[in-house]
This record gives structure tokens, C-alpha cells and sequence, in this order.
């Protein structure tokens, strides 16, 4: 006797089974896809330099630096 057939489960319920994994899938593999592209390796900084009375700073340049890279 067939394994499958001690469970209950007939060769047309497997197959049925088998026909039905993609569809399962897809929702899954959809989901990881916009993980995915949720994740960004670059950013936008924005704003204004200030000196200490508050004043902008024409001209100023700022650098960043990452020291985790």
C-alpha cells in the first residue's frame, strides 16, 4: 500500500495539492519583492547651516561621512 494512501490521500487530492503550490506561493514571493524594494541605499539630507547667533551661513559646505562603511 502506498504511503499516501494510508494518509487518505488519493493521487488526484495530490495533484490537486501539487496544481494549487504556485498560487500559494505567489503571495508570498509578492510580498518579498516589495520588501525588497522598500530598502534604499541612498538618502536626502536637507536643511539650513546656522553659527551660533543663529545666522545662515552663506556658502557653507557640509560633509558626511559614514563610519560604519
Amino acid at each position: 500500500m502506498d504511503a499516501n494512501n494510508a494518509r487518505g490521500l488519493s493521487k488526484s487530492s495530490r495533484s490537486n495539492w501539487l496544481r494549487r503550490i504556485p498560487w500559494l506561493l505567489l503571495p508570498v514571493l509578492l510580498f518579498a519583492v516589495g520588501t525588497a524594494r522598500a530598502q534604499q541605499l541612498t538618502g536626502t539630507i536637507s536643511g539650513t547651516a546656522v553659527d551660533q547667533s543663529d545666522a545662515r551661513l552663506a556658502g557653507a559646505k557640509v560633509v558626511m561621512k559614514n563610519d560604519a562603511w
